[in-house]
Formats: structure tokens, C-alpha cells, sequence
């Protein structure tokens, strides 16, 4: 996966940089694409799970004999 550069207010990254313990991320970036992340994924924009992820979780699902 490709990155980008993202420009964020100081007051922002400054509030999260202070508190990352707090937040449970070891980063800004890891935090702000944690949030973005699950957003896009709350909005049905973005998948909840990688093709190879599903393909795993559906395996399991025929593995425990919940689907044919």
C-alpha cells in the first residue's frame, strides 16, 4: 500500500502526539490512520477486509459448517 503525505493543524497533531499512551497508539500517523480506517469503514466506503481476508474468514465459515 502506497502513502501520502497528509498536512494536519498543529493543534491536532500536537493534541494526539501528547496523549498517545492515553489513545492506545504508538504514533500519530498510527493513530490518525486508525481513525480514518474505521471511519471509512463505518461508512461502507472502504472494505472491512482485505480479499485475502475473506477468502481466510470464508474458509473457516465452511470449516465450522456454517456455509456450503
Amino acid at each position: 500500500m502506497g502513502k501520502r503525505e497528509l498536512l494536519i493543524p498543529e493543534e491536532i497533531y500536537r493534541a494526539i502526539a501528547d496523549n498517545l499512551s492515553r489513545l492506545g497508539a504508538s504514533s500519530v500517523e498510527e493513530f490518525v490512520v486508525y481513525l480514518l480506517t474505521d471511519e471509512l469503514r463505518r461508512q461502507g466506503i472502504l472494505r472491512a477486509y482485505g480479499p485475502e481476508e475473506e477468502k481466510a474468514l470464508e474458509e473457516h465459515l465452511r470449516d465450522l459448517g456454517y456455509t456450503d
